[in-house]
């Protein structure tokens, strides 16, 4: 993977490095910016979903097809509410 530089004002590099130092036990600004990210995009997955229920015919349309799915892939892994038990709601 290729490095690259960005600028950002110090506040703003100050702000991440204690994101980094206090959330993600002293990483790299890289890692923390990656981790940021990560949650930024489970956040709008979590939101989408959260629109989705609120619609109780979608939902159900939703949940069907997904058993279907889910039923025919047989892989034998956990849900993903067992790995992220912090977005269950």
């Amino acid at each position: 993977m290729a490095t690259t530089t960005m600028q950002l004002d110090g506040s703003l590099r100050d702000e991440l490095a204690e994101i980094a130092r206090r959330d993600f036990a002293g990483v790299p600004l890289a890692e923390a910016l990656r981790r940021l990210i990560r949650e930024h995009q489970i956040n709008k997955i979590m939101t989408r979903y959260a629109e989705l229920r609120s619609d109780q015919q979608e939902w159900e349309s939703y949940r069907a097809e997904v058993s279907l799915t889910d039923n025919a892939a047989a892989d034998g892994l956990p849900p993903g509410s067992d790995e992220y038990p912090e977005y269950n709601t």
